[in-house]
């Protein structure tokens, strides 16, 4: 007899045909299932259960709360707040102040600020801030040279092309901008822009193969252009009349450059080869110190692929450059560093490139590494001081004494601070609420960074090395000593500054 055919997948499931009569055995199977019930004493335990844990869950939530404001009980009144800061008035708050850190007890381990504010005790030098009074709507991070500060800047809307298309100088001393140039590049804009007295630097790009390094000699009023990058936008950095920089010169080769702007002596310093994490970090120049950072001279493939550390590379300009070959000297800090920072005395740096949770390193040539803060993208070096952003607030390290002060007031945002010397300038927010860069600035005094004032003001730190010595990695850098009024976390809100401080740094001229 032949057997019948199978109908087809098709047929089997197509939309619109009677089901299929189900077997005595699937039909069988349904009935079971569906008969099996929960016997009631077991529904009952059930629900007693589900009670009971919704009983203990409410007591608990009650007492976690009660601990959190600080009470022993119903009717309890909240635990008072202490602060080691003399003359400071702290109200009750719902999180009850952390235990202060020891000296020298890493701060990394505290947590971060919660939904409720942590009483504070950092000083605020937010008092005597001033507003820069420019014309134009947005800038470019500006560079300053004694009381001018030089930047790019335009008006346009940020969506709709280049935006940054003017060059301009702005006097502190007499409040007054000028104009000194407009780009007549197709596409043009102007990026790096550096200031000393003798000299104006600029990058003019399209954002493509044109990037011209310009220079102005401000005595002649000359500009020249004195190369053209065609690999991407060089990082340019400027002390006297030494400029340098990093370029792409090939698609796998990196390599930093110095040219004497009196004499037009160009100079390769050091190459990269198929490592472009270091291509895209900044040198620095500060007086006849040039710093940069590189691959781990010692570290091995091997510990390479564990993680990678760095080596932190720097020349005096006296002694190290002028023969046939550059020695370097290195720093082994350990760590992975980015866009190091040295003056002859302190370095800086950060551990990786300008991620959310970098950490910010300081370490002075013949000390030990500590971390100043986390989460930290912009950064610079001072005269004593490190400014740094974090939290959308600006911060000030004393390096003599290891305080943490903020510059930027409770209720203002402060981004991309740069320092020269002992003037601070940075980014905010408009207060009227238009879509513009307010720029501010303050120039730090000894009272504001010393107040009780300074046993050994001025002791130099012993200069370093004119050999080219290697320096061994520092133990694990331990948390920044802080000063005893000033512990606390690294990014807990700051106290509101006293009426009389608050009404002297009210705006002194705003738009």
């Amino acid at each position: 007899m032949k057997r019948p055919e199978r109908p087809s997948a098709k047929r089997r499931f197509s939309w619109g045909k009677k089901e299929k009569p189900l077997r005595a055995s699937q039909a069988k199977q349904r009935s079971i299932k569906k008969k099996k019930k929960l016997p009631p004493a077991t529904v009952a335990l059930l629900c007693a259960a589900g009670a009971l844990l919704l009983v203990v869950g409410a007591y608990l939530s009650t007492r976690l709360v009660q601990g959190l404001l600080g009470q022993e009980g119903p009717g309890a009144s909240p635990a008072a707040v202490s602060s080691s800061a003399p003359g400071t008035s702290l109200g009750p708050w719902a999180t009850p102040a952390p235990d202060l850190p020891e000296v020298g007890e890493n701060r990394l381990t505290l947590r971060e600020p919660s939904m409720t504010p942590q009483p504070e005790i950092y000083r605020n030098l937010s008092h005597g801030s001033s507003n820069l009074r420019l014309s134009e709507r947005h800038i470019n991070q500006p560079s300053i040279s004694g009381n001018e500060i030089f930047y790019s800047a335009g008006t346009g809307r940020l969506d709709s092309g280049p935006v940054l298309t003017k060059l301009c100088l702005y006097n502190l001393e007499t409040q007054t901008e000028e104009t000194i140039k407009t780009t007549e590049l197709y596409n043009g804009s102007y990026y790096e822009t550096l200031i000393n007295e003798k000299w104006l630097v600029w990058l003019e790009t399209d954002h493509g193969v044109k990037n011209y390094i310009c220079v102005r000699n401000r005595e002649t009023g000359e500009d020249s252009v004195l190369k053209t990058c065609e690999n991407g936008k060089p990082k340019l950095r400027l002390s006297g009349d030494i400029l340098i920089w990093m370029e792409q010169t090939e698609e796998t080769l990196d390599r930093l450059y110095m040219i004497d702007l009196v004499s037009q002596e160009n100079v390769a310093l050091f190459s990269f080869r198929d490592v472009a994490t270091y291509g895209v970090s900044a040198p620095d120049i500060s007086g006849d110190y040039i710093t940069w950072s590189g691959p781990d001279p010692e570290q091995t493939e091997e510990e390479r692929a564990q993680g990678e550390t760095s080596g932190i590379f720097w020349v005096d300009l006296n002694t190290d450059v002028g023969g046939d070959e550059i020695e370097p000297n290195v720093y082994r800090p350990g760590t992975y560093v980015h866009e190091p920072h040295f003056d002859g005395e302190n370095f800086i740096w950060i551990d990786s490139n300008k991620s959310f949770n970098s950490n910010l390193y300081f370490r002075p040539l013949d000390g030990e590494a500590t971390v100043i803060a986390q989460g930290v993208t912009t950064y610079a070096l001072g005269d004593g001081i490190v400014v740094y952003g974090k939290d959308e607030a600006v911060w000030v390290y004393v390096i003599e004494t290891g305080e943490t002060c903020r510059l930027t007031s409770a209720n203002e945002t402060g981004i991309m601070p740069t320092v020269q010397g002992r003037t601070v300038v940075w980014d905010t927010t408009s207060v009227d609420g238009e879509n513009r860069d307010l720029v501010r600035y303050k120039v730090l005094t000894d009272e504001d960074l010393y107040p009780l004032g300074r046993e050994e003001p001025g002791v130099p730190v012993t200069a370093p090395p004119t050999s080219a010595p290697t320096l061994e990695a520092s133990p694990s850098p331990s948390a920044t000593p802080a000063a005893e009024t000033t512990p606390g976390p690294s990014g807990s809100p700051v106290a509101e500054a006293s009426p009389e401080a608050a009404a002297q740094g009210e705006n002194d001229g705003g738009e």
